[in-house]
């Protein structure tokens, strides 16, 4: 019997240590936050939905099949993030306090421990100080899951600002990591970056909206239109708010239309209805998973495209008040 018994528990033991080399956990606590929800998405499609982690007498835990690896992106009530960076058979964790989130402290890999120094010792950096250690970093450490994060955040998504710095540490990445599949599909995203920046024609797109309405790129009003890709899970309120002080100030002589990347179609609903909006939103619920995110290079939000009456971009960025306000003003004087 006792034979049995112990037959029985190795299998089991077996079963629990093949089954964890399949899955990701991630835990962690926060000081000053009892209760709460956060939110989990992944970039790369590791899990397809938001998924909602719940915050009880200060700690979580957050367990999902994985077998390769990948991003994920933790989101905060604030709509401040953490990226993590997961793999089956890991158990990464968090350690943090409500008041600082920018201060939490990730680890159980490598990846997740060079990311939270690179915060840290970033806390009261500038911007551009901000993306000269990106750049560091990616140049010292080009086989890291980090620099690839790094390289996304503070350069693939702002092409605009230096397309040859963006081609240049793609090459850095690539002699590093050549056997890197999903850095190699990024090529073509990087080659076709040219046909969508400013001065060329927005590609061709039809999408039904919320409200029934159909927006075809070719019929779009002839005037200057101000298209706006958002999601309520990232701040999209100040984004409608500076929305809406354009359409005041230039009424019938700027047109809208916002791209939503929600998942949620109740939280949408009542976002629109909350802020008013009443101007075409179009959304499929799947968030990045639609080819006019790729052909438009829209790789993070909030992000603005302002097209003139012959659907030719003329200005492009995560700023409105940076990026696109001044041309609005230069041209509607």
């Amino acid at each position: 019997m006792k034979r049995i018994f112990l037959y029985i528990l190795s299998v089991f033991t077996l079963l629990s240590c093949r089954n964890s080399k399949d899955h990701f956990l991630l835990s962690g606590e926060f000081d000053h936050l009892q209760q709460g929800e956060f939110y989990i998405y992944s970039p790369e499609g590791a899990i397809d939905h938001l998924d909602t982690v719940k915050l009880v007498e200060g700690k979580f835990e957050y367990r999902i099949p994985l077998k390769k690896k990948t991003t994920l992106m933790l989101l905060y009530p604030n709509f401040s993030e953490h990226v993590i960076f997961a793999e089956g058979g890991q158990q990464v964790k968090l350690k943090g306090d409500a008041r600082k989130l920018n201060e939490t402290e990730i680890t159980g890999s490598p990846e997740n421990e060079d990311m939270t120094q690179f915060r840290m010792k970033n806390l009261k950096s500038s911007k551009q100080e901000l993306v000269s250690s990106a750049e560091q970093f990616i140049r010292k450490q080009a086989e890291s899951a980090v620099s690839i994060f790094l390289f996304k955040e503070y350069f693939l998504n702002y092409p605009e600002d230096n397309y040859k710095k963006v081609w240049d540490l793609y090459q850095v990445l690539t002699k590093a990591q050549p056997e890197n599949i999903p850095l190699k599909a990024l090529r073509g995203k990087i080659l076709a970056l040219g046909n969508n920046t400013v001065g060329k024609k927005l590609p061709s797109f039809t999408l039904s909206c919320i409200k029934g309405d159909t927006i075809h790129s070719d019929r779009l009003s002839k005037q200057l239109t101000l298209i706006s890709f958002w999601a309520s899970w990232r701040n999209s309120g100040y984004i409608i708010y500076q929305t809406k002080k354009l359409q005041r100030k230039y009424s019938s002589r700027l047109g809208f239309f916002s791209y939503s990347l929600d998942i949620n179609p109740q939280i949408l609903k009542g976002s629109m209805q909350r802020d008013t909006i009443n101007w075409p939103v179009y959304c499929d619920f799947k968030a990045w998973d639609n080819p006019l995110l790729q052909k438009l290079n829209i790789n993070d939000i909030p992000y603005h495209i302002l097209i003139d009456h012959k659907q030719t971009v003329i200005a492009r960025g995560r700023s409105l008040e940076k990026d696109i306000r001044p041309e609005i003003e230069k041209r509607l004087k």
